[in-house]
């Protein structure tokens, strides 16, 4: 499997989704970036990467890289 890499810069306050399903999610890469005031929830359990299994209370505890 090929692994693609990109580096993605954001205006505040836009997120930009995927879904976990590259040939069938409907997320930013079909509909653009995501205002924050559209986001109605929070991740609670994280399952990928696998070592990093369990509740979430901080995107960075499961195991993603966040850029500032």
């Amino acid at each position: 499997m090929k692994k693609t890499t990109m580096l993605l810069t954001s205006l505040a306050g836009l997120y930009f989704v995927l879904g976990d399903n590259p040939n069938r999610s409907s997320d930013s890469y079909s509909w653009g970036w995501l205002p924050e005031r559209d986001i109605i929830g929070k991740a609670l359990i994280s399952y990928w990467p696998p070592q990093s299994w369990g509740m979430v209370s901080d995107v960075r505890q499961a195991g993603y890289k966040v850029c500032s």
